[in-house]
């Protein structure tokens, strides 16, 4: 089943190096609170029509603060979530403290367990990785038979905007130059499909979400975004300071724009 819903609104992976693009600590937590916000209704949404009953167990891969751990838990009355950030980890145990809710700091690829989980989350993840086809497989080594796995992911080229701003144009570009220098894959979304085929999952089915934004803090998520990857873009040479301070002022204005609307970047759905 293939939909499209139009809303308004370093070394292995996972290994030695953090493979994630973005700020950590505080300033990332918040970012992913705006962002959560932002996605909030078509992940509900999503793990709704899926399925998901009281008392199936369920996996948060890169859960981040916990965000969508919670709507995991109100569905089912478990969650245990996984990150490799020790600071979003400790974030997440002090805002979801009820019976049903852990959370670890863990490596998805050093994880040694027996099918555990009727279902199987993961958000924004696959894309900041290197090898994100190891990370599917041992995703499905944890699900039970049966089970569900649940993913969602971008691809950043497909975003909307109006009217047309060079800002955010420069935005797309250095954002997507960046994760590939990183070694992930800005695109991973549209090829999620293919790749759960690949490790041989059945019931496959898609859709592709385009959340719209015209107003705060929806609109902030380019702009935070963009601040987050300031340091990996002056290091690396890809921008100059000043040439990156114009971008992001011209970003803020166009955020500020009333009559301007952003999309977060496009997200394919998978569940098989």
């Amino acid at each position: 089943m293939r939909q499209v819903r139009i809303e308004s609104a370093q070394n292995h992976p996972f290994m030695s190096a953090d493979p994630y693009t973005l700020r950590r600590g505080q300033a990332g937590a918040e970012r992913l609170r705006i962002l959560g916000d932002a996605m909030a209704a078509s992940t509900r949404r999503f793990l709704r029509e899926s399925g998901l009953a009281a008392g199936m167990r369920c996996l948060d891969a890169g859960c981040g603060v916990g965000v969508v751990s919670r709507n995991l838990y109100e569905l089912t009355g478990h969650c245990h979530g996984i990150d490799l950030d020790p600071q979003f980890v400790e974030m997440a145990r002090r805002t979801h403290s009820e019976v049903g809710f852990t959370f670890e700091t863990a490596n998805l690829l050093e994880i040694q367990a027996d099918p555990t989980y009727d279902v199987i989350y993961s958000r924004y993840l696959l894309s900041h990785l290197k090898e994100p086809e190891s990370a599917v497989l041992k995703l499905v080594d944890l699900l039970k038979p049966g089970g569900l796995l649940l993913l969602e992911d971008v691809d950043f080229p497909g975003h909307v905007h109006h009217p047309p701003n060079s800002a955010f144009q420069r935005y797309l570009e250095l954002y997507q130059e960046v994760v590939k220098l990183n070694g992930g894959d800005p695109c991973l979304g549209r090829k999620l499909y293919s790749l759960v085929l690949g490790c041989g999952l059945e019931s496959v089915e898609m859709e592709l979400i385009v959340s719209l934004q015209h107003r705060d803090p929806g609109k902030r998520v380019a702009e935070l975004t963009l601040e987050h990857v300031t340091d990996s873009l002056t290091e690396r040479g890809i921008i100059g300071a000043d040439d990156l301070s114009r971008t992001l002022k011209e970003l803020r204005d166009y955020r500020r724009d009333e009559g301007s609307f952003m999309s977060i970047a496009p997200t394919y759905q998978v569940r098989a």
